[in-house]
């Protein structure tokens, strides 16, 4: 009768084949496994790599997925009247996006939508319609080198939105004008190219509109001179505040009111020390020492800063003179500013210019105004949302103005590595604009 082995598999053998037998199973194992693991790579889960590839090109070739959306179409103040129309536009946003050839396959990164109609918080029309966005999530495929792998990353790092309805989004919100208190004035966008006949501003939005109003107008140079002077009297407010708060410090008297509390601080501390003797006496005595100790420390402080206000004024009493001096000085240039423009000068486009800090001046010469005429070198007009461009007679939900906003990619520097920018710039050009516009309303 044939004797097995302990684990009942194997018949007994010479050990040299059973070696043999095992080791062959071993490497149709790691066969097995392989092969698996290449099938993974190939559907794009996982990209084990032998050494670490170059940073500027991987992940550029793998083949991504479309992720389904993480929720459903979010609706805040919408009208119920008016949300069965707005879910099915912002379902065609979502269809002209992902029918576009550079998302089938995405390559170098998973690709995500999400759906949003609102009502805008702060509207500049009284006529404004509810607003859509749909955005569109890049997930790029990188090396990991603490897995060894090539993998999406786990956040969207960049991403696209497809707007409508929504002006303020064509502006770059770091641009604002300053002295506008709403902040709803921004330096002027400015046209960096045509895609597919429409044109994108270097804020990154893409602009589809059959309005032949415009989205923005500028506001006037007497406006902008006049929110200057507002901000320089504001100043000026302000530097009485604080030489009001000022003066009201006298370290003398805050000495004596410190000394004449001293007492009851002694009672506090002598209460704590006869509770504390009992249980452990070593330690109160450490601590009525470091009171007594503290008490002279800060008295000292004290006595030295009140005696040094005494003897000298302090730095901020002449710091305070030069801030006042200094909006006075920009308060009466602003006023006389304004008194010498002329009715047509008052009504021209306000222009600003960062280059009027690089003239040449006095170093104790303030710069007043940024304000300048349009013909001054790096010259940008300030604007504002037209409050008449939408149609009072469409209905809210009514698609009026499409903003494809590419922010992400053409706001500040190029997305790096250079691969990533392209897969944006296909993005871009491949979509169905002739789609978008047909959804503008007529």
């Amino acid at each position: 009768m044939n004797q097995t082995n302990r684990v009942g598999l194997l018949p007994r053998m010479p050990q040299r084949y059973a070696r043999r037998l095992i080791a062959g199973a071993g490497i149709g194992l790691l066969l097995i496994c392989t092969l698996q693991l290449n099938a993974q790579s190939q559907a794009g889960k996982i990209f084990p790599t032998t050494s670490e590839p170059d940073p500027s090109t991987a992940g550029s070739d793998v083949a991504g997925k479309i992720l389904p959306a993480r929720e459903a179409i979010s609706m805040v103040r919408i009208p119920a009247e008016h949300r069965r129309i707005m879910e099915a536009n912002l379902q065609r946003f979502v269809d002209i996006v992902l029918r576009n050839p550079a998302l089938r396959p995405p390559v170098g990164f998973d690709f995500r939508t999400g759906t949003h109609a609102y009502a805008p918080p702060l509207p500049v029309s009284l006529h404004a319609p509810l607003a859509y966005t749909m955005t569109g999530l890049f997930y790029w495929y990188t090396y990991m080198p603490a897995h060894k792998r090539i993998r999406p990353l786990d956040i969207a790092m960049q991403g696209f939105f497809v707007r409508a309805n929504d002006i303020s989004t064509v502006f770059n919100r770091l641009e604002r004008w300053q002295t506008d208190e709403q902040g709803l004035t921004y330096w002027e966008p400015r046209e960096i190219r045509r895609v597919a006949g429409f044109p994108q501003y270097s804020t990154g939005a893409v602009v589809l509109k059959r309005n032949p109003r415009p989205i923005w107008v500028p506001v006037s140079r007497e406006w902008a001179l006049q929110r200057e002077l507002a901000q320089r009297r504001k100043n000026l407010d302000g530097v009485a505040e604080s030489a009001k708060a000022a003066g009201a410090v006298d370290p003398a008297a805050i000495l004596e009111k410190w000394l004449g509390e001293r007492p009851e601080r002694q009672r506090e501390m002598e209460k704590s020390y006869a509770e504390m003797k009992g249980s452990n006496p070593e330690y109160a005595e450490k601590i009525r020492a470091n009171f007594f100790e503290m008490e002279k420390r800060v008295e000292r402080t004290m006595r030295d800063t009140a005696e040094r206000q005494k003897a000298a004024p302090p730095r901020y009493n002449a710091r305070l003179a030069a801030e006042r001096s200094r909006e006075e000085k920009c308060i009466r240039y602003l006023e006389g500013e304004l008194a010498r423009l002329s009715p047509a000068d008052r009504a021209a486009p306000a222009c600003i210019s960062g280059k009027i800090l690089d003239t040449k001046r006095p170093s104790s010469e303030p710069v007043c105004s940024l304000v300048v005429d349009g013909s001054f070198p790096g010259a940008t007009r300030i604007v504002t949302e037209n409050p008449d461009y939408y149609d009072p007679t469409f209905p809210p939900s009514a698609i009026q103005l499409i903003l494809v906003d590419f922010s992400n990619f053409e706001e500040s520097v190029r997305v790096s590595p250079p691969w990533r920018h392209a897969a944006y710039e296909r993005i871009r050009d491949s979509l169905d604009y002739s789609a978008f516009a047909a959804m503008l309303h007529d």
